[in-house]
């Protein structure tokens, strides 16, 4: 899945969260962050690879190196630890590529 209507439903539910939200009288401007991985882009990879794509896809996106939104590719799954990911984290323990 997130190959075209898969990315599409991704992007519309970012847009659905990142509506202006009424509190108090306030109105709260929301912003999430999401990584997007697909397994059967990286066949053969365990979750650990695919998780550090996800990773990797979602800060390229935040720093302005990739547009929303981003799949993940194969040499993602393999980058070096992402943004300090905490130890024992899923993914945290592979060796940097």
């Amino acid at each position: 899945m997130p190959a075209g209507s898969g990315l599409a439903a991704i992007k519309a539910l970012r847009e659905q969260l990142q509506q202006p939200l009424l509190h108090d009288r306030l109105t709260l401007q929301l912003d999430f962050s999401i990584g997007i991985a697909c397994a059967a882009d990286m066949p053969g990879e365990d979750a650990s690879r695919i998780l550090r794509g996800a990773d990797t896809s979602m800060y390229k996106v935040k720093r302005g190196q990739e547009e929303f939104p981003y799949l993940a590719t194969w040499a993602d799954a393999y980058a070096g630890t992402v943004n300090g990911r905490r130890a024992g984290r899923p993914g945290a323990h592979l060796p940097a590529a």
